[in-house]
């Protein structure tokens, strides 16, 4: 009985730790100058859109314009560079994360 509980509880434990976020990078902006149409919005409907996409109520950030309202007050940078905490159902690679690091220090211009 003992040793079926220890092989529940450590699935348990490996699938919880799974789905958890546990590795997070330091963004760095390597000095280039993404944009959005040319960068950030293959990124954005890669790993954004399931959630986020046209007409969403958890925000639109399928465009430019819907982008800005988050851009705009801060939320977008929080939650992808500081927080890492979106996509909430996977993770940004540091490349990935770099290449938003230079496009939100340029003032995050669309093209």
């Amino acid at each position: 009985m003992r040793t079926r509980n220890f092989i529940i509880l450590s699935a348990i434990i490996a699938l919880e730790a799974s789905c958890n976020k546990t590795e997070t990078f330091t963004p760095v902006c390597d000095g280039s100058s993404p944009t959005y149409d040319a960068d950030i919005s293959l990124i954005i409907q890669q790993n954004c859109n399931q959630c986020h996409g046209s007409g969403s109520s958890n925000g639109d950030l399928s465009t430019y314009a819907g982008i800005s309202t988050v851009t705009s007050n801060g939320k977008f940078e929080q939650e992808v560079l500081t927080n890492q905490t979106m996509p909430q159902n996977g993770s940004l690679t540091e490349a990935q994360l770099n290449k938003i690091k230079c496009w939100v220090e340029n003032g995050y211009p669309e093209n």
